[in-house]
């Protein structure tokens, strides 16, 4: 990283700025050497003292495909946006949280864990509620995992 003063290393801290946002940009790689990059809802859950994230989407399409060919993957995630407007342009700045992360995405074939990755999903966006599915709403999405291999933090903190 090449501005070790905004690297946050405590893990602990790096999840709460996971557990914080809203979106995931997934990235996979696609056929054509670029990267596919995809918003997704998420969750963040811990496996075997290690972080995973769950998605859901449709059945069938371009991820699927590409996950079926290479399960590497990798993400980005922020919060904490606050845009500090300056007189000189090149002083304008952004105050924020990140975390970026590399690891494996599968498909979850198990329908135990798909209900749980569902409900995981659910519980971050809306921590009041109990959230129940039936097997409809199983047949209807395909659940996936990345087990992450590899996370940085960063933060910039407003003065």
């Amino acid at each position: 990283m090449r501005r070790a003063d905004r690297e946050v290393k405590d893990f602990e801290q790096i999840l709460e700025i996971m557990r914080g946002c809203d979106i995931c940009e997934l990235a996979l790689n696609d056929v054509d050497g670029y990267p596919y990059v995809l918003p997704m809802n998420f969750a963040l859950v811990m496996r075997d003292g290690k972080p995973a994230l769950y998605f859901h989407g449709a059945r069938e399409g371009k991820k699927l495909d590409l996950i079926a060919r290479d399960g590497r993957c990798a993400f980005s995630m922020s919060r904490a946006h606050v845009l500090e407007l300056a007189k000189v342009a090149c002083a304008t700045t952004w105050k924020y949280e990140s975390v970026l992360g590399r690891g494996r995405i599968s498909v979850v074939d198990d329908p135990a864990e798909g209900v749980e990755a569902l409900k995981a999903i659910m519980r971050h966006y809306d921590p009041e509620h109990a959230h129940e599915f039936d097997e409809r709403h199983l047949r209807a999405v395909v659940i996936l995992r990345m087990d992450v291999e590899h996370l940085t933090g960063k933060r910039r903190d407003r003065k």
